[in-house]
C-alpha cells in the first residue's frame, strides 16, 4: 500500500525529470510500482474485502442464547450442539 505522500513525491520527481529507476531507489519501492503510479491519474483506489460468512452464522442466535444461559465453567456446548442440529434438521424437513 502506497501513502499519498509517496504518490505526490513520485509525481513531483517525475515531473522534474528524475528517472523511474532513481525514484524507485530513493523511495525503496519497485520500479514497476513507480511506473504504475506515474501513469495513473488519481490517487490509488483500495477496495475493502467483503466480510465472509461463517458456517456458524445461521446458528448465531442459538449460540448466543446458550452462552448467556450457561453457568460459568459449563462445557456442554460441544456435546449439545450436534443434537440441536439434528433436531433442527428434523423440524425443517
Amino acid at each position: 500500500m502506497i501513502k499519498n505522500e509517496e504518490l505526490m513525491t513520485i509525481k513531483t520527481l517525475h515531473k522534474t525529470g528524475v528517472s523511474n529507476r532513481h525514484i524507485a531507489k530513493q523511495l525503496k519501492i519497485s520500479r514497476n510500482t513507480v511506473v504504475k503510479y506515474v501513469n495513473r491519474d488519481g490517487p490509488p483506489n483500495y477496495n475493502r474485502q467483503k466480510p465472509y460468512r461463517s458456517i456458524l452464522d445461521e446458528h448465531r442466535e442459538y449460540l448466543l442464547t446458550f452462552m448467556q444461559t450457561a453457568t460459568q465453567g459449563e462445557t456442554r456446548l460441544i456435546p449439545c450442539f450436534p443434537s440441536f442440529l439434528r433436531e433442527r434438521n428434523r423440524n425443517s424437513a
